[in-house]
């Protein structure tokens, strides 16, 4: 059989799938935070529960809200600064023809197939190309014969242009996101003149580049926005100006002075020095202030000469400079110049006010005539990250500690840029901050000027990353060294990025191609290389140098990528992230985690509107037969398993996966947040760029918000009240210990504050209580244990404990908290069977001995009530001949988790494997097998270990045969890497009686886990005696200094 492409793991599970192996020896795991030894007291009695606040879950209270939000941060989008007169005559260039394929051909090909297309323009194909566009612009005579420059600027050419005007060429760039230009004039012509661009893609790793883009609207490559694409993606334009001018300009904030420090570049194009000055002006931007107006700047310096330098001290002396002022002129090319302005009473930017000033810089020369002028817009803010506390790694925006709450963005703002819909830019970082983030990672990208102009103007933090993933080629280390510096110009007068990054996931052993990648070792030299020149662009910058290393320890702040919740425990396994275990890192650091989400579909409307029809169901039958796997790199066909049930329709597949992604963000974020050193934190992703784009989204690409859009929001509220235990079922009567928590990621500690907290059971208030909360500053604090004890009912149902947060100066509840139960009825009695035990009886076995649910005999039974247990497949080939025949009688021959290999059992043969993706914590009971009827959906999911005292996993390995019929049913590959169903459990007739191989671990399961005693009972059979339940369902787990198990 051929192998099925979309069955096999991509590029990022294969990431996620390779095994954990660290450097160095010296890593940290962070552990739960030891527990205080404070029991919270609960009152059993009826009550009434209070009135608790909505939660935000709705696309009509989504709405309603933004709508709120943009009516809020309105008076922020303002431009009251004066207009400063443009000396420039700018011309923009949008319509040009285009060549798509134009290797061996230039621009002056008529033949060739030219199209007309619109800038910004952008798509395929992938790969080394190369591409031609052209266009016509005119210039006037007066223009040339003033000796004025005409320069032709490109704000972003994806990846390698080479400009020609008139068929001369002008230069070349290297580097799709930073702007550039040539001066032209000195090959135009009075009127008509021909611009030329031959943009080139290369291959990968010869491109510098990463994984994501803006993508371009073609089904599967252009939607799936991870493709490098090429093109003239941003605009272009004539810039006619002095030929003195203005190249750039930067305010250096330095708040704890009151002082910004302007950085002037001026460019020079002609062959002379010339004296020039400078005209400042500070504006509020989006507030009416004059702060400064007209203050002059004339660079000088004072002259000196170096240390022991005699020869030039003393002709210095002589001609009587030595410390006199110099007037520093406009040399030929680019000379730079700083000054500080006093901002006394000065207004911060912050992320609730976002107060932005506006400078303006008249340059003029030394006849007072102004050459040019520029405006620019920054914000009065300081971010560091503190090195010099313990643990290094705080962050601090104005001062006060914060904590990264974000999410990742792959696309959807570009494109609002490219279409020129600033209003929908808007929109999408509201969407953001209304999701309680305070700050976007923009993905292993820089991007377009105007999303960072928006996200100053409306307060959130951004971190800018250089494109490069995995590994960095030899052959472009200066170039990449090049393009940090280029990274840092485009971003360093906006106040709303706070960091940058330079590598996504770094791999081991130069991605295992240390002939053409830099090993380890350079890799780290190269971040010293580009540190110089990042700083060397602004010395205040922030960096982490790599986010989600995969091959730790990285030099400085450690940042971990972990998608617990989707590829299966990669980075850390669910029961201990649930717990407060974390991933290792090098000691002595907060840590961050740059990625983790989980996919969900799109809705079926969108779908049926905008996906092509070889993705869809073609009719209702269809429909039965439907799988993600028809959808273009689409990770939910292969993965589903680990978590829920296979669906059985269309409707099913989008429901489950959705209602999936909502409670593991949920459930993750709440267990970041209650790890006190994990201060950045970013969700993959917030909203899509186009249809099944990277499904990973909370937000589709028509801006609708997914269920986890909701369920995130709330596990990011700045001050959050959080439930936790290792328990999701118990019987009546257990006392199950629940963990109360309070997550404060403000700098303060609010006083005062009350929890109240209650157990209902279908809205009837069982047992209540309420205390005073103590909060940290800046970090969780747990509040104590409700030690909980289940109610007496007679059949299974849901009991939910719920805490809120109460302010009592506002009357009001800050936040709430539940969690549900499934409560099982106390057994009259558990199954006590003779059971003949092949070979060494192990772990299960010997539990299941201790409780007394099996009783060893040395006497293999020959009918319908015998019982055989094999732990052991030597103990079972040793005594194959007897063991088969007692079976053909009418035994029952039980596997337990046999090992990975293959197996002759029967007359059958079975395959066993390790789990692909790392244990599995879920199998499916919709077999429809005797043995599962009446089991729900999750009864298979997240089972307590009583020998660990937190949710372990509970399949190692899963089997497939012939001859077997599933029980529980699970996912693994095959021999072609291929993913597709196997078995958890399955059952084999032989003769009268049948072979079973379970390879869920039922030991350390069955006192806690009333779903696991149903199936074992089940499994092991009705027949044989029962006797009284021996230390069974009465479990109690007390929570002392920790949470400890107690028989």
């Amino acid at each position: 059989m051929k192998p099925n492409s979309r069955k096999k793991n991509d590029q990022y599970a294969d990431i996620a799938a390779q095994p954990e192996v660290y450097r160095s020896d010296n890593l940290f795991t962070p552990e739960p935070l030891p527990l205080p030894d404070r029991v919270l007291p609960l009152t059993y009695e009826a009550s009434t529960a209070p009135t608790l606040p909505d939660k935000m879950e709705t696309v009509e209270a989504f709405e309603k809200a933004l709508q709120e939000y943009e009516e809020r941060y309105r008076p922020f989008l303002q431009d009251l600064a004066p207009e400063l007169p443009p000396l420039r005559k700018r011309v923009y260039l949008k319509q040009f023809e285009y060549l798509r394929d134009g290797h061996g051909l230039n621009h002056e090909n008529e033949d060739a197939a030219w199209e007309t297309v619109t800038i910004p323009h952008y798509g395929g194909p992938v790969g080394r190309h190369t591409s031609w566009y052209r266009t016509r612009f005119q210039v006037d005579a007066e223009d040339l014969e003033s000796g004025r420059a005409v320069m032709i600027r490109f704000k972003g050419v994806d990846y390698r242009a080479h400009v020609f005007v008139n068929d001369q060429y002008l230069g070349s760039h290297e580097g799709f996101f930073a702007p550039f230009g040539f001066n032209a004039a000195a090959y135009l012509q009075p009127g008509e003149n021909r611009l030329s661009v031959r943009v080139e893609n290369e291959e990968k790793g010869e491109k510098i580049y990463a994984a994501t883009g803006p993508g371009w609207d073609e089904p599967g490559v252009g939607w799936h926005h991870c493709p490098p694409g090429m093109g003239i993606f941003q605009d272009v334009y004539v810039d006619i100006c002095d030929p003195i001018h203005i190249h750039d300009v930067f305010v250096r904030p330095l708040p704890q002075h009151n002082k910004a420090e302007v950085w002037l570049e001026v460019s020079n194009l002609g062959t002379s020095s010339q004296a020039i000055w400078f005209d400042l002006s500070v504006y509020g931007q989006n507030f009416e202030a004059t702060i400064i107006e007209h203050q002059p700047f004339h660079p000088t310096d004072t002259y000196t000469v170096g240390e022991g330098d005699s020869l030039h001290e003393a002709k210095a002396l002589r001609e009587g400079v030595l410390g006199n002022h110099i007037q520093l002129q406009a040399e030929p090319g680019i000379s730079y110049y700083k000054c500080q302005l006093d901002l006394t009473g000065f207004r911060y930017w912050t992320l609730e006010e976002p107060w932005l000033y506006q400078l303006q810089v008249r340059l003029l020369g030394e006849d007072g005539q102004i050459k040019d002028a520029v405006a620019q817009q920054f914000g009065m803010r300081s971010f560091v990250m503190d090195e010099d506390c313990n643990p290094k790694g705080v962050f601090r925006l104005n001062g006060k500690q914060v904590r990264l709450r974000g999410a990742n963005t792959m696309g959807y703002m570009q494109q609002d840029v490219m279409r020129g819909d600033y209003d929908q830019l808007i929109r999408d970082i509201l969407i953001a901050k209304l999701c309680n983030l305070n700050f976007l990672r923009l993905t292993q990208r820089p991007v377009q000027k105007e999303i960072y102009e928006y996200c100053d103007r409306l307060g959130i933090m951004l971190q800018t990353d250089l494109p490069l993933f995995g590994s960095l080629r030899r052959s472009k280390l200066m170039e990449a060294v090049k393009q940090a510096g280029e990274m840092e110009r485009l971003i360093r007068s906006h106040p709303s990025n706070v960091l940058v990054s330079y590598i996504n996931e770094p791999t081991r052993n130069g991605d295992n191609a240390p002939h053409i990648n830099v090993d380890r070792e350079t890799l780290h030299r190269f971040f010293e290389a580009a540190t110089i020149m990042v700083r060397h662009e602004n010395p205040d910058r922030v960096i982490k140098p790599a986010d989600g290393d995969y091959d730790p320890p990285i030099p400085g702040y450690p940042d971990r990528h972990c998608y617990t919740c989707w590829y299966n425990g990669q980075g850390v396994d669910f029961g201990r992230l649930h717990k407060g275990y974390g991933q290792p890192i090098q000691p002595g650091w907060y840590y961050g985690c740059g990625e983790f989400g989980a996919e969900a579909l799109d809705p079926a409307d969108l779908m049926r509107r905008r996906y092509p029809q070889a993705w869809l169901p073609i009719n209702r039958e269809d429909e039965a037969e439907w799988t993600p796997h028809r959808i273009h790199m689409a990770q939910t066909g292969n993965f589903y398993g680990f978590f829920y049930q296979k669906p059985r329709s269309f409707q099913e597949w989008i429901d489950a996966s959705r209602s999936w992604q909502a409670w593991a963000m949920k459930m993750q974020m709440s267990a970041f947040r209650r790890q006190p050193l994990l201060n950045s934190t970013a969700i993959h992703l917030l909203i899509d760029a186009w249809p099944a784009g990277w499904m990973k989204t909370i937000v589709d690409c028509e801006r609708r918000p997914k269920p986890a859009y909701f369920t995130y929001r709330d596990a990011l509220t700045p001050l959050m009240v959080n439930l936790r235990t290792d328990r999701f079922s118990g019987y009546s009567g257990d006392v199950i210990p629940v963990e109360v928590w309070v997550c404060n990621d403000r700098d303060d500690q609010p006083d005062g504050l009350e929890l109240h907290y209650w157990v209902e059971d279908d809205g009837k208030v069982l047992a209540h209580g309420n205390t005073k909360a103590s909060i940290a500053r800046c970090g969780p604090e747990c509040q104590g244990v409700l030690n909980l004890k289940l109610p007496i009912f007679n059949k299974r149902r849901p009991v939910t404990v719920r805490v809120a947060l109460f302010d009592p100066f506002k009357g009001s509840f800050c936040h709430h908290d539940s969690w549900t139960i499934e409560v099982y009825p106390k057994p009259e009695s558990i199954p006590h069977r003779r059971a003949y035990v092949a070979g060494r009886p192990g772990e299960t076995v010997s539990y299941l001995a201790h409780l007394n649910w099996i009783k060893p005999t040395s006497t293999l039974g020959q009918d319908e009530s015998a019982l055989i247990l094999i732990e052991d497949y030597e103990g079972y080939a040793a005594e194959r001949e007897a063991i088969d025949a007692a079976v053909r009688q009418g035994a029952l021959a039980l596997f337990l988790r046999l090992p990975g290999g293959e197996y002759g059992i029967g007359d059958s043969l079975v395959e066993v494997r390790p789990s692909a993706m790392n244990p599995l914590h879920f199998a499916d009971c919709s077999t429809g097998h005797p043995v599962v009827q009446s089991f729900k959906a999750n009864d298979f999911r997240y089972w307590y270990d009583e020998s660990k005292d937190y949710i372990c996993p509970i399949i190692d390995n899963t089997f497939t045969s012939d001859r077997f019929t599933p029980i529980l049913s699970s996912i693994n590959v095959d021999q072609n890497a291929e993913w597709g169903p196997a078995m958890a459990c399955g059952e084999m007739p032989y003769g009268l009686g049948r072979y079973v191989v379970c390879q869920v671990d039922l030991a350390h399961r069955l006192l806690t886990n009333p779903a696991a005693a149903r199936f074992t009972n089940r499994l092991l059979g009705a027949a044989g005696r029962t006797t009284p339940a021996i230390g069974h369902p009465e479990v109690t787990i007390t929570v002392k200094t920790a949470s400890q198990l107690t028989p």
